[in-house]
């Protein structure tokens, strides 16, 4: 019993990360409208806040670095909209930036993205 609920909380871990990945992905690839853009950044920033506390009691590298990845492009999106000119959506070349951003980071940490 102990060793099923382990996998799914595993499973469910994994999933959240996905989800994060997928949700990061979104929001650098389609021009949102400030609700929807606000309404994904507000789900993304909750994924991350759970990411970050599981991290403190992992020892899986791959986990650590995905979550430093996203927590990274996260921080760059929540930035952007937090400056004084932001003008409701991001642009095309801050998201594009991010996805590049996002590949060098998946490279660099040798995670996949």
């Amino acid at each position: 019993m102990v060793k099923k609920m382990i996998q799914m909380n595993i499973d469910l871990i994994n999933k959240t990360v996905e989800n994060t990945i997928s949700t990061v992905n979104f929001l650098c690839r389609k021009e949102l409208s400030y609700m929807e853009l606000n309404e994904n950044l507000k789900l993304l920033n909750e994924n991350i806040n759970s990411l970050q506390i599981l991290i403190l009691f992992s020892e899986d590298k791959q986990f650590i670095k995905k979550v430093c990845a996203i927590q990274l492009i996260t921080n760059n999106i929540n930035n952007e909209i937090s400056k004084e000119d932001f003008n409701g959506t991001l642009s095309k070349n801050f998201r594009n930036n991010q996805i590049y951003c996002l590949r060098n980071l998946a490279k660099t940490f040798d995670i996949k993205i």
